[in-house]
């Protein structure tokens, strides 16, 4: 126990020949370079769909390899060897044209990669990650409902989370629709407890509008936990004020950068320091510490020692026991 006292994903392939395709003047890249880097990037995309970070880089680069082969000349009904598994979102079978040659390796022709492993797929993707954020915004929805009720919404540290988290939730409704998802697809995701107008609710789901989802959730966190945030600095500001208007010169910059205000602090004697005055007259600032989870028990003192407002050194000193000293406070 302690007390205190106080490279475009799928490179090698799709880089170059994207790169030979559009630079201005460049020789274009040939039917087998093309169809090349459409299997590296769909390939690359299909194997990054269940943790990798960069999955939506990948599906973008899926779709403009799929694209940039149909507009040099690949004809759509090429058929493009994957070797990958396709079954996240929706089954291979399901896609147009797919068929198993004699050696069991999976065909499909390219404008299926296009159009399904590329372009559908990465809808999906971005769907999900949009009903995941819209989760988490409910989160703090629920939460902030509680009012003052809520010690979560008086938590500096998690309100700035929350903060972030709202800006996440919009950013990946943003990012679905630019991936083509329709703004009248209906997501779903784990309500907490929070309570979305006009959205429906089913067991422990909520089911809402892709197109509603930035309004109805990620802003209302967003403002309600950045209004939390304000408020916890005013609170903050208001009770630091008369302690900072008491003090100057070291002992002001001192107090500020350490934020001595959320720590017992000691004065000469070990008296603890709790008003403006007692820090503005104190000559020497101390915070402590005993810690009984090593084989032996042990406190250590740290401080400061003023000449005014001016800082005229500083101390430390730390031992075994369980309790400090007499004299540790000079």
């Amino acid at each position: 126990m302690k007390r205190t006292c106080g490279r475009v994903v799928g490179a090698g392939g799709l880089v170059s020949a994207l790169a030979l395709w559009a630079a201005p003047g460049a020789q274009a890249a040939t039917r087998d370079e093309l169809v090349g880097a459409v299997k590296e990037a769909t390939v690359a995309f299909l194997n990054a769909l269940e943790e990798d970070p960069d999955k939506m880089d990948k599906g973008r680069a899926c779709v403009a390899a799929a694209e940039a082969a149909v507009a040099g000349g690949v004809e759509e009904a090429a058929e493009i060897q994957i070797e990958a598994s396709v079954g996240k979102y929706f089954r291979e079978d399901e896609v147009p044209g797919r068929r198993t040659d004699e050696a069991w390796n999976h065909l499909f022709p390219l404008s299926s990669v296009r159009d399904w492993l590329c372009k559908k797929m990465l809808g999906e993707v971005a769907a999900a990650r949009a009903a995941t954020g819209a989760g988490r915004g409910a989160v703090w929805i629920g939460e902030l409902a509680l009012g003052d009720k809520s010690p979560k919404a008086g938590d500096l540290h998690l309100m700035t989370f929350a903060v972030e988290e709202a800006r996440t939730c919009s950013a990946r409704v943003a990012e679905a629709i630019a991936a083509g998802v329709p703004r009248d697809r209906v997501l779903d995701f784990y309500h907490y407890d929070a309570r979305i107008e006009g959205a429906k609710r089913e067991g422990a789901s909520t089911f809402i509008a892709l197109g509603e989802l930035d309004a109805k959730v990620c802003k209302p966190a967003f403002d309600g936990a950045g209004a939390a945030v304000k408020k916890i600095l005013a609170a903050e500001a208001a009770k630091y004020a008369p302690f900072l208007k008491a003090l100057g010169g070291d002992k002001l910059k001192t107090f500020k950068e350490r934020k001595l205000l959320g720590y017992v602090v000691r004065g000469p004697g070990g008296r603890e320091l709790t008003t403006p005055e007692d820090f503005r007259d104190a000559a020497a600032w101390y915070t402590c510490g005993l810690d009984t989870t090593g084989t032996w028990p042990t406190w250590s003192v740290d401080g400061w020692k003023w000449k005014g407002m001016k800082l005229a050194g500083k101390y430390s000193k730390s031992g075994i026991g369980s309790d400090y000293p007499r004299g540790v406070f000079p």
